[in-house]
């Protein structure tokens, strides 16, 4: 007796539908095992380039070199350490530094070239808004600056004790940066009365003396704001 043809045909189908069902879970199951991969080799690769790299350098088409390998002006994401800097152009003296990249912070590569002949201020030529010389000379400059003003307030007590202010004893106190490295103190009044006026500065020097600061050593200014007191206080 022969089968049913139904039978047959159901049977094959079922069949084939199975091996559909494994080919996709199959298929699937490769994807998920790509993706993981994947993961794993970006962590690998750039979890640990935990550092930001700044670089800018006049004149823009000098040859900036890190640890032997060629560099363009602009950001990266670095691994932490210490690298070697060459930064090198005909006609500029070729200038060599180091950089130390920290986890998590950003460092700069920054430079402006100084030319064979001495001339450090070239790039003024170049316009300061407009010629990208200018834009990398002239933010070279102002991180030179901004390293100058953060070792003076390291080395300097004053910056990590003022502003301070007393209402009470009706003065303020701030310190303030100069050329040449001498510092500004200023020494605000609250009070408009002359005689007031005269023990709040003299409280107010006192104060400095107590956090072992000599006046003597700085700029002192004074200034009166006695407008900022409450009527009662006058």
């Amino acid at each position: 007796m022969q089968p049913n043809k139904n039978v047959q045909n159901q049977n094959r189908v079922q069949s084939y539908q199975g091996v559909d069902r494994r080919k996709l879970l199959f298929a699937g199951a490769l994807v998920v095992v790509v993706a993981i991969v994947g993961i794993l080799i970006y962590a690998l690769v750039e979890i640990p380039k935990t550092s930001t790299l700044v670089v800018g350098v006049g004149p823009k088409d000098a040859k900036i070199l890190i640890d032997g390998k060629k560099y363009e002006n602009r950001t990266y994401k670095m691994r932490p350490g210490t690298y070697h800097v060459t930064i090198e152009r005909e006609g500029y003296q070729t200038q060599e530094s180091e950089v130390v990249l920290e986890k998590g912070a950003t460092g700069e590569v920054r430079a402006c070239l100084t030319t064979d002949g001495g001339n450090e201020d070239w790039w003024h030529n170049e316009g300061y808004t407009e010629g990208e010389n200018g834009y990398y000379c002239q933010a070279y400059y102002d991180m030179l600056a901004r390293r100058a003003q953060a070792e003076m307030k390291a080395d300097n007590k004053i910056f990590s004790l003022m502003p301070y202010k007393n209402y009470e004893d009706g003065y303020m106190i701030a310190a303030q940066e100069q050329e040449g490295g001498k510092v500004k103190v200023i020494i605000s009044l609250l009070y408009c009365k002359i005689d007031l006026q005269q023990m709040s500065k003299e409280m107010a020097l006192e104060w400095m003396r107590g956090q072992g600061l000599d006046p003597g050593t700085y700029d002192i200014e004074i200034s009166i704001l006695c407008e900022d007191l409450e009527p009662e206080r006058w």
